[in-house]
């Protein structure tokens, strides 16, 4: 079974948060970097069939900050238009 686009976005946040918080090493960022594009990819890919999916995607959307790795807000809101 798939992980659902609220789970996603949990794990997301998490690895958003590694970010923004203390530096590690350049291997560390790297590595996150990796899991953060991983995790967005699936996110932008997923449906967004349920009520709970449409809202976190939307506040992905609305975020101030948003990631802007290979244009994921971008591709996530165009993934959202087809539910």
């Amino acid at each position: 079974m798939l992980p659902t686009v609220t789970a996603l976005a949990a794990e997301r946040q998490t690895i958003l948060d590694l970010f923004l918080g203390a530096f590690v090493d350049d291997s560390t960022d790297l590595n996150n970097f990796d899991k953060l594009t991983a995790v967005e990819t699936k996110i932008a890919k997923a449906t967004f069939k349920t009520a709970a999916d449409k809202r976190v995607g939307n506040k992905i959307l609305m975020e101030e900050h948003p990631s802007s790795w290979d244009n994921f807000q971008e591709n996530l809101f165009l993934r959202m238009q087809e539910f």
